[in-house]
């Protein structure tokens, strides 16, 4: 991963510390303060200290640069349909709009 850090960061990966995050979820989530974790919504412990948030486009990437995992097989073979089952509008749209600057 360090040598991907940069392409990452542009897709929204962070790390963030624990707090921070539940402040961000507050809103919208139970929050209850363990002993050495937060606890949200009952099920999903989250540590005090660093956690790494990975949006769709960053576990994409990570799933396309890991080689011999079965989740990183699953992520590229998803891509590929993915690919296979969308217009040819919707595939080119950035590179069109792109091009008109």
């Amino acid at each position: 991963m360090h040598r991907h850090t940069e392409e990452l960061l542009e897709d929204g990966y962070k790390k963030v510390n624990g707090k921070d995050l539940v402040y961000l979820k507050m809103r919208y989530t139970k929050v209850d303060n363990k002993q050495g974790y937060i606890l949200l919504n009952n099920s999903i412990k989250v540590p005090y200290n660093e956690t790494a948030i990975f949006p769709k486009r960053a576990i994409l990437r990570v799933g396309m640069l890991l080689r011999d995992s079965d989740v990183a097989k699953e992520v590229r073979t998803q891509l590929l349909n993915i690919e296979e089952h969308t217009a040819t509008e919707v595939k080119t749209y950035e590179i069109d709009h792109e091009q008109e600057f």
